[in-house]
């Protein structure tokens, strides 16, 4: 995995953005999550997303906020293929994100 997060200059915004679930405590570096075991994925919205190599993904998680509102922990990423080279063990796991390192938020339901 060896794709750099500045390559990516434009991230999605507006209502074509796609929001794929990720589990945040699956990290496999510091600005790298586990996402898919396919190339099919179900987004928030219940739509069958096909996963291409540096897809602007919005990643998100069930949350509450600090005044125990629901919400969802929302970061921006791209898609990136587990190409085995990052020195970790997840060959179960055909998809991770690559997200923009301490830019995760809260956004309401």
């Amino acid at each position: 995995m060896s794709t750099e997060l500045n390559q990516h200059s434009a991230w999605p915004t507006g209502p074509d953005r796609v929001y794929l679930y990720v589990d945040f405590n699956e990290m496999v570096d510091t600005d790298c999550y586990l996402l898919s075991k396919t190339d099919i994925k179900t987004d928030r919205y219940g739509n069958q997303i096909r996963i291409v190599e540096n897809m602007p993904i919005v990643g998100f998680m069930d949350d509450i906020d600090q005044n125990g509102e629901p919400g969802i922990l929302t970061v921006d990423g791209y898609a990136e293929l587990n190409d085995g080279t990052g020195g970790w063990s997840a060959e179960q796991v055909k998809w991770c994100i690559r997200v923009q390192k301490d830019q995760f938020r809260h956004e309401k339901r």
